[in-house]
């Protein structure tokens, strides 16, 4: 990402690693050069198509590296010296070509930081031996021209050491045969023969890919394929094993159960990881401690199993969707079993994730809220309070497929946005629509209640709305200058989107929203009250009175009723008052009042808002009458 509005996809290549088990077998591989794009050849078929991609390492018996010099300031790659006495510290310096210039030995003490000249030279050297005499001290040498030494020619320069081995990498680039392929050498071979000490990359079509990733203690970490790699440490596209100490590379494999993919990584106050069986968690020996390359092991913290879908973080929980798909599962610390634990968040409404949860996605302001994404296209909600122990969920259906859903942070509330995808004049076609903030829904001039509404504004005022064309065919309701229109029975009225994206209003407006109706319904459980000689369960109940605390309510926004068949509205006359239907009240205690409907069995509260009239219900207080027996 460059800016607000520019960003690319890239490939995620890694120059370094990571590889699979050094190989143990007799096939050898053998570079055709030490440097540039060239050939690798394997001693008998090995390669396939799947294998374009993929890393090769190659160790060397012995350290070889050229370079032709165009200029000054070039150099070759260093070959590495140690040991002690004379036979086993001598290397050969060979130039040859037509140039005049100073040509330079380079050494350097500090792992390649800085350099200083040991030699220098003026004509071409012919297996010249170059002997240190710096015993028991590593020392890289390079040979090339500094600056200002160069005057014209090409120098070839090559230093060939028989003592160590040098790590050559190379990526394929395309198959020649089951023996030969193209690579691309990222890192210098130390020779050109064949050698039996190579290694093949973790990752490539043919070894398949990571399926999770997450950062966690300054390393990115890939997992997938029975293995979890952390990088380098604060260096996320490097996993170089050469890298000594705690910031070196870890790479583990489980070893046990169905763990292949790997459906989430998720960093929490340990490292979380989803397989199919099991939550496994990457511990150190202590709590606190960081993951290093000798301090890390994988223990299972619970065996629910997680379905293939991101986890998301709440704080120090997480949350995933269970195997089954159907749950939603969350992962908290439990310090007497010093580890993540695993709870149901939907024990109590076990269906509420069927046919299957797809997508999660996490709200913060103004509240936790998470966004469920099922595979019917509807949103399972959980308004989620785990410090208060709330667990509430709510079913969303906007009249179009959920395809996702995803959050960015804000101030007053986060950005909450749905990918719809919805069927307008025979064609699918997908919208992204913004849910409206808590504080545009409590009446007033525009009251953006309604799903994939548009706001207008007429000047002057006009009984044309245009601009619907995203809604053409479909029945919509309105919010105009403060009023929601009504028809014959005091509800909502519906107007038609004409296929060129029209509505006519009855009366001319300035200002308003329009948009698709939806209902906004509640009902309660069973209710085991007032049952004096036993339980309420298989009693006759009656639902007696009821009392509203109502905040932001339109005169005509709540109904009530023991079903949504029969539903009554708000009374028109409070207080002796007569409330005028286009009222909207910041707040509203009704008294007790009459509760319709007869006795039955399993009696339950009903209550239903519809949209564009708002209403905030903060309490509900029944009285319940049980004709109850002795057990």
């Amino acid at each position: 990402r460059r800016a607000t509005k520019s960003w690319s996809l890239v490939k995620y290549e890694t120059d370094d690693g990571p590889f699979r088990a050094i190989n143990t077998t007799s096939l050898t591989m053998t570079p055709a050069a030490a440097t540039g794009d060239t050939t690798l050849t394997a001693s008998r078929a090995y390669f396939v198509a799947n294998h374009v991609g993929a890393l090769f390492r190659l160790a060397s018996l012995g350290q070889k590296v050229s370079r032709i010099i165009t200029a000054a300031s070039q150099f070759s790659d260093p070959i590495k010296v140690q040991g002690s006495g004379t036979t086993p510290r001598r290397f050969v310096i060979d130039i040859s070509g037509t140039w005049t210039a100073t040509i330079t030995l380079q050494r350097s003490k500090d792992d390649l930081s800085s350099w200083a000249a040991a030699a220098t030279y003026t004509t071409n050297q012919a297996a010249v031996n170059f002997d240190d005499a710096l015993n028991n001290e590593i020392i890289y040498y390079r040979l090339g021209i500094a600056a200002g030494d160069y005057t014209s020619g090409t120098p070839t320069v090559t230093l060939t050491y028989v003592g160590g081995s040098r790590l050559g990498v190379g990526r394929v680039t395309s198959k020649t045969s089951s023996t030969v392929v193209t690579i691309a050498i990222l890192k210098p071979m130390g020779q050109v023969t064949a050698t039996p000490d190579w290694e093949e990359g973790v990752w490539s079509t043919l070894r398949g890919f990571p399926t999770a990733i997450a950062f966690y203690e300054g390393r990115l970490w890939w997992s997938g394929n029975d293995r979890i790699i952390g990088s380098v440490s604060d260096a996320f596209s490097s996993f170089d094993d050469g890298v000594t100490g705690d910031s070196g590379p870890i790479n583990r494999t489980f070893g046990s159960g169905p763990v292949d993919v790997v459906n989430w990584v998720l960093p929490l106050q340990r490292l979380l990881l989803g397989t199919e069986g099991a939550e496994v968690s990457a511990r150190s020996d202590a709590f606190d401690e960081p993951l290093t390359p000798t301090n890390f092991n994988l223990k299972d913290a619970s065996t629910q199993g997680s379905k293939n879908v991101p986890a998301v973080k709440v704080d120090s929980y997480g949350l995933y969707v269970q195997k089954s798909g159907f749950r939603l599962i969350e992962l908290k610390y439990d310090a007497a079993q010093g580890d993540y634990v695993s709870g149901d968040l939907s024990i109590l409404v076990p269906d509420i994730g069927d046919p299957g949860i797809v997508r999660l996605a996490v709200q913060r302001q103004p509240d936790t809220r998470v966004h469920c994404v099922r595979s019917d296209g509807r949103v399972a909600m959980l308004a989620y309070l785990p410090a208060e122990d709330v667990k509430a969920w709510i079913e969303i259906d906007t009249a179009g497929v959920v395809e996702d859903a995803f959050v960015l942070p804000g101030t007053e509330e986060d950005a909450v946005y749905y990918c719809v995808k919805r069927t307008i004049g025979g064609q699918d076609k997908r919208y992204l629509e913004k849910w409206a903030m808590e504080s545009d829904c409590i009446g007033e001039t525009l009251n953006r209640q309604a799903d994939s509404f548009v706001t207008f504004t007429n000047s002057p005022a006009s009984t044309t709305v245009s601009g619907l064309s995203h809604l053409a065919g479909r029945d919509v309701v309105v919010w105009q200058d403060g009023v929601c229109p009504e028809d014959s029975s005091g509800n909502p009225k519906l107007f038609t989107v004409s296929a060129s994206g029209t509505i006519t209003l009855d009366t001319a407006a300035k200002t308003g929203i329009v948009g698709l109706q939806y209902w906004a319904e509640f009902q309660s459980g069973k209710l085991p009250y007032a049952a004096g000689l036993g339980t309420a369960l298989g009693q006759r109940q009656r639902i007696s009175k009821i009392a509203l605390m109502l905040v932001n309510v339109h005169a005509r926004g709540l109904r009530y009723g023991s079903d949504f068949n029969d539903m009554s509205n708000l009374p028109l006359v409070v207080e002796g008052r007569a409330v005028n239907t286009d009222e909207i009240r910041v707040g509203l205690e009704l008294e007790a009042v009459t509760f319709p409907g007869e006795s039955s069995v399993g009696a339950r509260l009903c209550l239903e808002g519809l949209a564009p009239r708002p209403v905030t219900v903060s309490a509900a207080i029944i009285g319940i009458a049980t004709h109850d027996t002795a057990p």
